[in-house]
């Protein structure tokens, strides 16, 4: 193999190794607002959230409530450590609301919810949350 190419190789190897080791997590605080305190890496291409509440007859929901997106592309999103927080329906600067396409987001009712930031030159993690009472209860995402 020629030089050039085995350094090339080695050097993208390495690039994507420090970039693929930062994990992007999220974790939430008890309380009645619910806010996605972000750390780690990457992009935020795409943060959504998703009703994961099983019914009387343990028939799962699995509807997004709420997403949002980059203004411009996937591929142009702020940092994580940029954003820091995202309190639930309140759009950060630089995206726009996917879901729902007019109106606010809704009210989460009690029950059970997975967010996950999909994020651009780092790994990423859900989260699973419960609220109960009309409260949101401590969450983080799994380490591993």
């Amino acid at each position: 193999m020629p030089k050039r190419i085995l350094f090339t190789a080695i050097l993208c190897g390495l690039f994507n190794a420090c970039l693929g080791d930062d994990i992007a997590r999220i974790k939430i605080n008890p309380g009645d607002k619910v806010v996605f305190n972000f750390s780690g890496g990457g992009t935020l291409a795409r943060f959504f959230v998703e009703d994961i509440t099983a019914d009387h007859n343990s028939k799962f929901n699995n509807q997004i409530v709420w997403e949002i997106t980059p203004v411009k592309s996937r591929l142009e999103g702020r940092w994580v450590f940029d954003i820091e927080s995202i309190e639930y329906g309140k759009i950060p600067d630089g995206y726009k609301q996917i879901l729902p396409s007019d109106g606010a987001a809704p009210k989460l009712h009690d029950g059970q919810y997975m967010a996950m930031p999909e994020t651009v030159s780092a790994g990423y993690r859900p989260v699973f949350f419960t609220i109960k009472n009309g409260i949101v209860l401590a969450a983080e995402s799994q380490k591993d």
